[in-house]
């Protein structure tokens, strides 16, 4: 398993931390991976908003190349409809069909989920298979 991050002391607090036999983390852009077919599952939770729209349709298309045959992708992000404009550190903010959309065009949606974070923050979670 390997986590990426593009901030270096993310990784090295994660290194510090986490890493195992099993389990290491790297420096990466995701919209630039340097993988192809190698994995069975991507996990992305709640990290496309921190990315301008462009870089995050460019992710999706990083998963979908990384992810073997029938790869699965699970994804969530908080939905616009209901969280407030004020996190600094949130580049885009994704409607719930504008996210499933971008989503489906890649991989075939098994599941979706909407969970309320908070009284004000929905945050919406989608499981699909590379098509």
């Amino acid at each position: 398993m390997i986590g990426v991050d593009i901030s270096e002391e993310a990784i090295a607090f994660a290194n510090t931390y986490y890493s195992n036999n099993r389990l290491s983390f790297i420096i990466a852009d995701m919209a630039t991976l340097q993988f192809e077919d190698q994995f069975d599952f991507v996990v992305c939770l709640e990290g496309i908003e921190h990315v301008y729209k462009d870089a995050g349709i460019k992710m999706l298309y990083q998963f979908h190349k990384v992810l073997r045959d029938k790869g699965e992708i699970f994804l969530s992000c908080p939905i616009k409809e209901t969280t407030p404009e004020k996190n600094p550190y949130h580049l885009h903010s994704y409607s719930y069909d504008e996210i499933t959309r971008l989503v489906t065009k890649m991989y075939t949606l098994e599941s979706e989920y909407i969970s309320s974070v908070t009284s004000d923050v929905d945050v919406v979670y989608l499981h699909g298979i590379k098509k």
